[in-house]
């Protein structure tokens, strides 16, 4: 009887109608917070940019629209992991971009591709190229310190910018071991940085939710300029062919030692391991799994890619997408073209007596067949991003004809 009770003094007061009244007036006040805080995100982010899709790009405002400098209205395309589009998720084994349609890759790219600038005075980490070595990187960079040096003359402030390089081996894993404080302050103040480090350390800094933008080279192509670069400091003047046959057979510490530098990983499947969210010699991966997971990564990650072999377009793309990286920018009479940067020496000191070692511009066909077996993963991410690229110039309206 007393339960019984209980029940039916609940259910008096849920016909109340003043109990009735109460919970409708703190649903209205419920709403109007909600639209409130909503109309207030869209007044200060927005501006005038359309609302995304339900992939859910994080919005931004021109750095520069409020002295009309640059007229464009933007939104960017950084996520967080639970708003990503199916099509950008990895699998073990077989990736799902292989089960999605061109009309699903394209929309993923179309919200990639809309216009967005430097937030000024605003949040640290917003943009940062992912650098992989002898792919026209350093010439990218020099790209991004001209703008840069511009912006903060045309604002009058700062933009504070650092730059992370696995090259420097000690320095970088000191820094991601936490063990130098002035790299970690850095990391953590600059707006804009260049990592020439795998997306796993990108991710490890809290850097993964910035615009990321990365630039892919055909890895035969890659690995002979990585070779023709290092010939001495790095491969002890030894015939490429030779090299991998000690890789192979694990006896490259009669090159180096311990190896503990960039030179050996350069030449297995570099671009797919810097692709990776986890260190893969930690966190081990079947080739399958490392594949599936770079591709998707590309797509869930990077904001633009380019290709190596096409750089005037890399070029007009990034200043379509990050006005400020343009060449020419309204306002300022400073340009910033791509230069070329960091070609081979004209001395490689593996020669007679220290003079120069000639080496071709391209392989023969031995050391080719060499490169690709040791770069079958490479080979096949490449092709996904100019996949990817293709994409962008359709979006972009840069496609040739």
């Amino acid at each position: 009887m007393e339960a019984k009770g209980i029940i039916t003094s609940q259910r008096r007061r849920q016909h109340d109608p003043k109990v009735q009244l109460l919970l409708v007036s703190i649903a209205v006040i419920f709403v109007i917070v909600v639209c409130a805080f909503y109309n207030a995100s869209n007044e200060k982010g927005f501006r005038g940019g359309r609302i995304p899709s339900t992939w859910g790009p994080r919005v931004r405002m021109l750095y520069l629209e409020e002295e009309g400098v640059l007229g464009v209205t933007t939104s960017s395309a950084t996520t967080e992991d639970s708003n990503v589009h199916p099509a950008a998720k990895a699998t073990s084994g077989e990736s799902d971009l292989e089960k999605q349609d061109g009309d699903d890759l394209l929309q993923i790219v179309t919200e990639k591709c809309e216009p967005r600038d430097l937030v000024l005075p605003g949040n640290t980490r917003q943009f940062a190229h992912l650098h992989h070595m002898k792919t026209g990187g350093t010439s990218f960079n020099g790209v991004i310190r001209c703008a840069l040096q511009r912006a903060r003359s045309m604002r009058n402030e700062e933009i504070p910018f650092y730059s992370l390089s696995e090259c420097g081996w000690d320095h970088f894993y000191k820094c991601f071991g936490g063990e130098d404080p002035t790299c970690t302050k850095q990391t953590d103040e600059s707006i804009v940085m260049q990592y020439c480090a795998p997306l796993f350390a990108v991710n490890h800094f809290g850097w993964i939710d910035a615009d990321l933008v990365t630039i892919l080279r055909d890895p035969v192509d890659r690995v002979w300029s990585m070779y023709r670069f290092q010939t001495r400091s790095c491969y002890n003047c030894m015939p490429l062919k030779e090299i991998y046959q000690r890789i192979d057979n694990g006896t490259t510490s009669e090159i180096c030692g311990e190896c503990a530098s960039v030179c050996m990983m350069q030449l297995v499947n570099h671009l797919t391991r810097n692709m990776l969210m986890n260190d893969p010699t930690t966190h081990p991966l079947s080739d399958e799994e490392m594949l599936a997971e770079a591709k998707s990564n590309l797509y869930k990650y990077i904001s633009l890619v380019g290709v190596t072999e096409d750089i005037p377009t890399v070029a007009k793309m990034v200043g379509k997408v990050f006005p400020w990286l343009n060449e020419t920018v309204e306002g300022s009479d400073e340009t910033c073209p791509w230069p070329h940067s960091n070609a081979s020496p004209s001395n490689n000191r593996c020669g007679e007596g220290g003079s120069h070692l000639p080496l071709p511009d391209h392989p023969d066909d031995e050391t080719r067949d060499i490169i690709l077996q040791h770069n079958k993963l490479d080979r096949e991410l490449y092709e996904e991003a100019k996949r990817m690229f293709e994409l962008q110039k359709k979006v972009l309206g840069l496609e040739k004809g």
